[in-house]
């Protein structure tokens, strides 16, 4: 081959260029010559990429003569797409089936330049929709997988090393998937591709703990309600890898446990800690909380938090899309947010001792369990084994046995729905998401059912 063979220089930028074949190119839309962005202007870069697309290429054509399998634009998936797409537009808004009853007229109205699949889609999305059936399941992403990530960085706002961190992350994976010899897509990260590339990882098991970790982030962020992949391939998966470093489980708190954390020390520390144990906030909502987020709130009846965040708020950043809810508060704890509320300004903190800052509470709270004897720290770790996040830990815990011993309405989905949790990594996301926010009285529910040691 020579040197620079399938290349092609476009100004500044190189591309790869390949001749298909006539006998495979109802498979490329028909199209004789296919040319794609190698996304450099360095010659040496651009032929190391130019190999591995080249090797993709063969290995495409080598299958689609085998077995006439569509590796590079299947048709039914390319259906099913547009069919997801244009359920959704029916389901924001609803008017449209309304305006156009008829499936196929619709459908017409719907096709652009005459696209007979947009209007076979349109139409089935239509039917599907009027028929109050789900939406069609979700499909396969054919996205690259490094599609998300300039907007991933910028929704996190990491440190610069973080950042740079979780940028070398994906695109390693993005590399290794290419040298296989696959299209380096979303959709082809499976988690069974997800383990075998964690297991290629060089060092110690901290570090592919380390990079797991950076990958689950990466596709939780996809997974989201914005671009719905309908599940995380790196999620958990930390626990699985092997290695020399170990991997400490977190858990929630005993009942003896709580009583020597909720006896003597600061009342300011142990009002923190009682509000959460019975309000399941993270320790950053607690800290960002004020009076008017605690005030009374006319359709539960009593005093509830409000967390902020999400992508309508730049002032509170959220963990998730999904942080944003209201919390009622426990009749337990509601003497102490009303006397915190008295006679302060809407805006001043619920808890001004921790200066808005979840790790000045860390710091203070690591002081306060360790003072009162409380702590699992085993031979070899590094770590306790209880720390702040249990008390999120152990209202969950304590709502979902509650829930299994058949006190209170409520249900999974409402303990997810107190706490925050994304809708679409819980079980069954898709009947979740028909569901809908559980109602305040259900969540009213769960909240009470929470009980604390005497």
């Amino acid at each position: 081959m020579r040197a620079n063979h399938h290349l092609r220089l476009r100004g500044s930028v190189w591309f790869f260029q390949i001749k298909i074949p006539a006998d495979l190119r109802q498979h490329y839309k028909s199209r004789a010559v296919v040319a794609e962005t190698l996304g450099t202007s360095d010659l040496i870069e651009a032929r190391i990429k130019r190999t591995i697309k080249l090797t993709a290429y063969e290995k495409d054509f080598s299958r689609l003569r085998k077995d006439g399998v569509d590796l590079a634009r299947d048709m039914t998936r390319e259906i099913a797409e547009l069919e997801l797409e244009e359920y959704e537009l029916l389901r924001r808004d609803p008017w449209r089936a309304a305006v156009e009853p008829d499936p196929k007229e619709y459908g017409l109205s719907r096709a652009k330049h005459d696209d007979d699949f947009r209007i076979f889609a349109a139409t089935k999305a239509h039917n599907r929709f009027t028929a109050n059936q789900p939406a069609p399941p979700p499909v396969r992403r054919t996205e690259p997988v490094d599609n998300y990530l300039n907007g991933f960085l910028a929704a996190k706002e990491f440190s610069v090393q973080h950042a740079s961190k979780s940028k070398s992350a994906v695109l390693r994976l993005k590399a290794w998937m290419e040298v296989q010899g696959m299209a380096a897509t979303v959709g082809n990260v499976t988690r069974e591709l997800a383990g075998d590339y964690m297991q290629t990882v060089p060092g110690t098991r901290k570090t592919r703990v380390n990079i797991a970790g950076l990958l689950s982030s990466y596709f939780r962020y996809i997974v989201s309600p914005l671009h719905k992949l309908d599940k995380n391939p790196f999620e958990g998966l930390a626990g699985d890898l092997e290695g020399n470093a170990k991997v400490i489980v977190k858990r929630d708190y005993r009942d003896d446990e709580i009583q020597k954390l909720l006896s003597g020390g600061k009342a300011e520390m142990v009002e923190t800690i009682r509000v959460l144990l019975l309000s399941g906030l993270r320790a950053s909502e607690l800290c960002a909380m004020t009076v008017a987020d605690s005030a009374h709130d006319e359709e539960a009846d009593r005093r509830v938090f409000r967390v902020h965040g999400g992508p309508d708020d730049v002032t509170r950043k959220a963990k998730t899309l999904s942080s944003k809810r209201v919390v009622p508060v426990h009749t337990d704890i509601d003497g102490i947010v009303s006397a915190r509320c008295e006679g302060k300004a809407a805006g001043g903190l619920l808890f001004p001792e921790w200066h808005g800052k979840a790790n000045a509470l860390g710091q203070r709270f690591a002081e306060h369990r360790l003072a009162r004897h409380v702590d699992d720290t085993r031979p070899g770790e590094k770590q306790s084994r209880i720390d702040l996040h249990s008390t999120r830990r152990s209202f969950a815990a304590r709502a979902m046995a509650a829930y299994a011993s058949g006190v209170g309405s409520f249900t999974p989905w409402t303990v997810a729905d107190v706490l925050g949790h994304d809708r679409e990594v819980q079980v069954l996301p898709m009947t979740k998401k028909y569901a809908g926010l559980s109602p305040m009285k259900e969540r009213i529910a769960c909240v009470e059912a929470v009980r604390l040691p005497s």
